[in-house]
Formats: structure tokens, sequence, C-alpha cells
């Protein structure tokens, strides 16, 4: 099995933490992590816990290099360190400004199908309105009672929301 690229801490502060790692064959990435309250009704105490993740390459990639699947397994690896380090659940979005939205949304599906099912839930939602397009996903562990709450406390999309 293929291993994940090493992984650095590029920004230390804990309430946001970033890692950075390099690709053989696409250079440097970027997966942050920020506090998603700001997605949520004010409402919804629980939901201060709650993390987005974001990863972003540093430079574009090269189609001609080909795909690096060790790109997914460090992503993988990097939520999964995340989670277990700071015990929350994270919310991705993935939207559809460059019309791949949905291949980003089956990383985060198959990382759930590898992951053990005993210990994590995952949930998410196509989001459609006239202007866009996203899915919206949670990743939580299994025994966080709050996991049914979170889909209806996303501020944006509820009827109280933008």
């Amino acid at each position: 099995m293929l291993e994940h690229y090493p992984l650095y801490l590029a920004q230390e502060e804990t309430s946001s933490p970033v890692y950075i790692f390099e690709s053989d064959l696409h250079g440097e990435y970027y997966i942050s992590f920020t506090p998603a309250k700001h997605r949520f009704t004010d409402q919804c105490d629980v939901c201060n816990l709650i993390y987005e993740v974001n990863f972003t390459p540093v430079s574009p990639k090269d189609p001609k290099k080909g795909k690096d699947p060790r790109i997914e397994i460090t992503i993988f690896k990097a939520i999964s360190i995340f989670m277990e380090e700071f015990g929350c659940p994270i919310l991705y979005v993935c939207d559809a400004q460059d019309m791949r939205h949905a291949c980003r949304s089956k990383l985060f599906i198959k990382w759930f199908e590898n992951a053990d099912p005993s210990k994590y839930r995952h949930s998410c939602v196509n989001v459609t309105s006239f202007e866009t397009s996203l899915i919206l996903g949670i990743i939580g562990f299994s025994s966080d009672p709050h996991f049914d709450k979170y889909f209806n406390e996303l501020y944006s999309y509820t009827d109280s929301g933008q």
C-alpha cells in the first residue's frame, strides 16, 4: 500500500492549524482547518466545535504529470490526525466554480468508506440555488450525540439564512 507524504505543521496557531506537504508530481499542498462557526446559526452552541477543512495546491497541477494517489492518502491522513488531536467534526464544502465539486466530494466519501465505521459518521447534502451549487459534508465521530443536528443549523442554507 502507498504511504502518505510527510506532513509538516506550517502554522502552529492552535485554533487554525495548517499542514503542508510536497507531492512528487505536483508540488506543495496546504491543508487548513479553520473554525466553521460562521456557517452555522448563532443558536447552535455545539456547532462552535466544528472545523472546516480546505486543501489547496500551491502551484497549478500539470495534467501531463498524471494523477498522484499519494495526495489523496496524505489528505486523508491529515484529516485523521486533526480529528484525533482536536476531537471535533469537520465540515467540507465543495463548490462548483470549476465544475469539479462532485470529484472532490468523492474524495471525502472514499475517506469515510476506508475509515473505521464504528468510529466515524459521515453525511453530505447537495445544495443548489439560482447562483451556485455546493456539496456540503460533515465527518464526525460515531459517539457524537449532536451529529444529526448539524445540517439543520447550517446558516446559509436554512429558512432564516441568506
